[in-house]
């Protein structure tokens, strides 16, 4: 979704900030409209747990993990949200006839946004050539918009940014921050019906796939329909 917004605005040399470099072939979907949810299963009803659907529990009627929307700052792993959105953003080139340059693809040692502005001025220290940014969280694009603004570079107009989570504080940016909402209460929500179903159920459920609607977010970091 995002890659394709860029390169439909007439972007060509994407970095990926905050990337996990694909170990073999990819086996994305491609960055389609949709984000995947991966709920949390309660213990087996076998087990003997304060948070067990038992009937020796003395509520019957146990708590569930809450499953968190807020943004993931952690370092990405292979099978990480990472992982999946950098296969997407790979997947995405491939259907406009683009190939993905590995040196576009920025690896960095957290999604905060320190880790943002420093990937930003490696790359423009290396004079890496680069039309866009898309960092895989808010936080990180928070740091690239901050580096790209004290080193003089004009964003949309030299570089666009696109982030990834929709966080608040992204329409308060300077410019504000063109971004993917990936439907965090919707995936709450669906989180939380299952585990709910699950606890009713007495049993795990066995792993599917559930996809929730997102949304691309555009601003002022990266209007839509405007080529540089």
């Amino acid at each position: 979704m995002a890659t394709t917004h860029l390169i439909e605005d007439g972007c060509r040399r994407i970095a990926v900030i905050g990337a996990v470099p694909p170990a073999n072939e990819s086996n994305s979907d491609g960055d389609g409209p949709t984000s995947d949810v991966t709920a949390p299963t309660p213990p087996d009803a076998t087990t003997h747990s304060t948070n067990s659907p038992d009937s020796s529990t003395p509520s019957g009627n146990p708590s569930a993990p809450i499953p968190s929307t807020s943004p993931c700052t952690d370092p990405p792993t292979q099978s990480s949200s990472g992982d999946l959105r950098t296969r997407g953003h790979c997947a995405a080139l491939a259907d406009h006839g683009m190939s993905c340059d590995p040196r576009l693809l920025i690896e960095t040692d957290g999604w905060n946004s320190i880790d943002g502005f420093e990937a930003v001025g490696r790359m423009l220290d290396d004079g890496l050539d680069f039309d866009a940014v898309f960092a895989l969280n808010d936080t990180l694009a928070w740091g690239a918009l901050r580096c790209l603004r004290e080193r003089g570079v004009d964003v949309p107009g030299a570089v666009r940014v696109v982030g990834f989570d929709n966080i608040d504080e992204s329409r308060y940016m300077a410019p504000s921050l063109t971004t993917v909402d990936p439907g965090r209460t919707d995936i709450a929500r669906l989180a939380v019906e299952s585990i709910i179903a699950q606890i009713r159920d007495g049993r795990r459920a066995p792993a599917k796939r559930i996809e929730a609607p997102c949304q691309l977010v555009c601003r002022e970091s990266s209007p839509q329909g405007v080529t540089p």
